[in-house]
């Protein structure tokens, strides 16, 4: 986080962290439940929303603390499919390797999260599709088998629809 933000005083900032997140962890482990983690604001979701601001968790934490307490709410937060939720995971896990992708190179060509993505979807997409099960892929009619059950061959038409349709200048 501190390379995307390029921060100057970063060893204080890491040793009121290290800091912040023993002490929650040691009063967690008091009360017997999950402590916080240093980690929870990774830079995907800043390069991707912009926003690297750790206020701007105060309100959602206290909303969802708030929404903890309706079982109308729980009720419609189960209900949604699990293709939306996958779908959300999948691009948040794009925009993190993405941002990474944009941290470990030097040149200018991915800098925009919207260039990483180009890459970053690409290189899910072609893990999850070699990951599949055997009871999916068998569901694949036989004639598109060797396309859509292939990672590389997937990543590669992901790679090609978003560079030349999704992002064609």
């Amino acid at each position: 986080v501190g390379e995307v933000l390029n921060l100057k005083d970063q060893p204080q900032r890491i040793k009121r962290g290290v800091s912040f997140t023993g002490l929650g962890n040691m009063l967690s482990g008091f009360f017997g439940v999950i402590g916080p983690v240093n980690f929870s604001i990774g830079p995907g979701i800043i390069v991707s929303t912009g926003n690297a601001s750790r206020f701007t968790l105060l309100p959602a934490g206290l909303g969802l603390l708030l929404l903890a307490f309706s079982p109308l709410v729980i009720g419609f937060f189960g209900s949604i499919p699990s293709v939306i939720v996958g779908s959300v995971m999948l691009y948040l896990m794009s925009s993190q390797i993405g941002a990474g992708l944009m941290l470990a190179q030097q040149h200018n060509s991915l800098n925009t999260i919207d260039n990483a993505l180009v890459l970053a979807l690409p290189v899910l997409l072609g893990i999850i599709t070699a990951f599949l099960p055997p009871e999916v892929t068998s569901a694949i009619p036989p004639l598109l088998r060797p396309l859509l059950g292939n990672g590389f061959v997937m990543g590669l038409l992901a790679v090609l629809f978003m560079e030349h349709i999704v992002y064609a200048d």
